[in-house]
């Protein structure tokens, strides 16, 4: 959002009016601006200061942004034991960020001692209220068994949840639960479908996965041009499947130029915010392999 000069200055000289009268609400909003730069320069040190302000009248977002700056180091010195506590504080609050945030420190013993058991209840508290991102990992305890038994069943109800959300891991672990058909019925066509709205937010891993189905038409209709196009994608991801080159180069030894051609230019046309067109569902449906996810 663009703000003139004027609008910025009168927004932000009501905005400090307010917090420095000492209204959590407004000092919480100030500690934002100077976050992220909004109509002031960013200074993470000032944010603090404003969190800080807001978090001690008990404003449950500020103490999870007080949390999460403790947590990155960002304005202060890194401490994850503070982290812990402004986390907590939120978090018995009911804040759902914070309870998740609090999930992922007792995973992996930030601040604390490695609890998964406590993981998972932070994760489930906020998982209940919607976060994608904790019924996502939660998702992953239940598919792994860490702080609750492994139970597949269980691991798929959580990543349909995160991926309805547009939670583009979870869409991604779906897709790979219908094509091996851990934990539900096999179903490449399914699969294709939650590969593909992650492959489109430009997961590499969904990416390369959607390009198999596509190569050896697993629930959808072969496509070898868009499969060589989805691999090329998925080789220069933010996060790159380590598998794409090798299979992206496979294939093109398999296509003519005029073939190789047109995955190129579906690539680039992606890349440009070009649809590439939805994978037909193909009637059969075969018994794919297990894939490997991070």
């Amino acid at each position: 959002m663009k703000s003139g000069a004027g609008e910025c200055s009168a927004a932000m000289n009501l905005l400090t009016a307010e917090a420095k009268a000492g209204d959590a609400t407004f000092q919480h909003a100030l500690g934002l601006a100077y976050d992220s730069g909004y109509c002031l320069p960013r200074d993470a040190g000032k944010a603090l200061e404003w969190y800080r302000k807001a978090g001690e009248q008990g404003h449950l977002d500020a103490q999870h942004r007080l949390g999460v700056a403790y947590h990155a180091g960002a304005g202060v010195a890194k401490d994850n034991r503070l982290a812990l506590e402004w986390f907590r504080k939120s978090a018995e609050q009911g804040g759902a960020d914070a309870q998740f945030s609090l999930g992922v420190m007792h995973a992996n013993g930030y601040g604390t001692s490695k609890d998964d058991h406590l993981a998972v209840a932070w994760y489930e508290k906020a998982a209940k209220r919607n976060h994608a991102d904790a019924q996502y990992n939660l998702g992953v305890m239940h598919a792994s068994g860490r702080g609750v038994d492994k139970d597949d069943r269980l691991a798929v109800a959580w990543y349909e949840k995160a991926a309805e959300q547009g939670n583009a891991l979870a869409q991604t672990r779906l897709g790979a639960h219908y094509e091996t058909g851990a934990g539900v019925a096999n179903d490449g066509s399914k699969a294709a479908v939650w590969y593909e709205r992650a492959a489109r937010s430009g997961n590499g891993w969904a990416q390369r996965n959607l390009a198999s189905l596509l190569r050896d038409g697993i629930g959808v209709e072969r496509d070898p041009i868009r499969a060589h196009a989805w691999l090329n994608l998925a080789a220069t991801a933010e996060t790159p499947h380590p598998l794409a080159v090798t299979e992206r180069d496979q294939l093109a030894s398999k296509l003519t130029q005029a073939q190789s051609e047109d995955a190129q230019r579906l690539a680039r046309e992606w890349k440009r915010g070009s649809a590439m067109g939805a994978p037909r569902v193909a009637a059969a449906i075969s018994s794919p392999a297990t894939l490997e996810l991070r």
